[in-house]
């Protein structure tokens, strides 16, 4: 208040030199009892933490913390342009990289909860996008590197179906540095196989597999791994079904048929397990094309098993004469009619 400016020149320059101080614990006050509950602090802290660089230019660090708070306060009060455009002033002002990596945490926690509540799974992609540009933004200004941070947004990419990101994130999240937590890099591993078959990079995806093997060789997802790198598969994009090639050596497609037969087997018995019928089981549905990719690409090479593959797929049709489409969507029927075509 004006009205209460000190006459005294000693009085007026300490109060001049306690005034950012002042205000920012006023305004650190307001937003402990908004966080306490007290919602309408929200904005008193925002008004009392408005322009603050600009009125205290000498005061750098409090001025990053009261724009890391303002992106806090707007955010609760649902202004998610507003916590965006101050985030921006952040990034655009240079300010240190804690207190931007701060700012992304709140935000991509914002965006995750908004993915999480999406009612469908296209509501759900902006606001996962969302979440994953900022979180990525947290991982590039963090003073440690994160391996539990990179493995996250490595997750969400993979949802988002950016695959070249994921194998990136899933590597950066395996290095010595990252300091994974040892219970999280089989999951690691896993994921980045995943990413480098989508890739097509099957050869850089032998070795993670082996260490995978050695780790868990009945995991349902190795196991399909194995299958992949020794055999090939298959895919479907646009509605058109191609090859990726594997090894494909007898001696290789023998060690696939063995993996892909385990395989069925560790997938009819979690669908057991499950309480549902093998044929109402994705899992199973996508073993069982693995295992007659295998079962093809043997026919290639040993003639007495050719033809083989399209008998078993004729006795699944007249089991299940939608091969699957109600629990798999087009993908898996679209993969076994091409196979009965071979």
């Amino acid at each position: 208040d004006a009205a209460n400016t000190p006459t005294d020149p000693t009085a007026r320059k300490y109060r001049i030199e306690s005034e950012p101080t002042a205000v920012y614990y006023l305004g650190d006050s307001h937003r402990i009892l908004a966080r306490a509950g007290q919602l309408a602090h929200w904005q008193l802290m925002i008004d009392a933490y408005q322009g603050f660089g600009t009125r205290f230019p000498t005061q750098a660090g409090l001025a990053e913390a009261t724009v890391d708070s303002i992106v806090e306060g707007q955010l609760a009060l649902g202004e998610t342009a507003a916590a965006e455009a101050a985030f921006q002033t952040m990034v655009d002002g240079e300010m240190s990289n804690s207190r931007v990596a701060s700012a992304a945490w709140k935000l991509q926690g914002y965006f995750t909860a908004l993915a999480n509540a999406a009612p469908t799974s296209d509501e759900r992609m902006p606001p996962l996008s969302k979440a994953a540009l900022y979180l990525g933004i947290m991982n590039q200004r963090s003073v440690q590197a994160s391996g539990g941070g990179y493995y996250n947004e490595a997750l969400m990419r993979k949802e988002l179906g950016e695959w070249s990101q994921v194998e990136k994130l899933a590597a950066a999240a395996l290095e010595p540095l990252a300091e994974l937590p040892e219970s999280n890099r089989f999951l690691a591993k896993a994921l980045r196989v995943d990413a480098l078959l989508e890739l097509r990079r099957v050869g850089e995806a032998v070795p993670l597999v082996e260490e995978l093997r050695k780790e868990k060789p009945t995991d349902r997802q190795v196991l399909a791994f194995t299958i992949r790198t020794l055999a090939g598969f298959l895919i479907v994009e646009k509605g058109q079904v191609s090859e990726v090639p594997g090894d494909g050596k007898k001696e290789s497609l023998m060690k696939a048929i063995e993996a892909a037969n385990t395989l069925v087997q560790v997938a009819e018995f979690a669908a057991t397990t499950d309480g549902k019928n093998k044929f109402n089981y994705k899992p199973w549905w996508e073993a069982r094309v693995d295992q007659l990719y295998v079962i093809y690409r043997l026919g290639q090479v040993d003639t007495a098993q050719a033809g083989t593959h399209k008998r078993l797929i004729d006795g699944l049709e007249s089991q299940a004469p939608k091969l699957g489409e109600e629990v798999c969507g087009r993908t898996v029927p679209l993969k076994l009619q091409w196979l009965k075509l071979r």
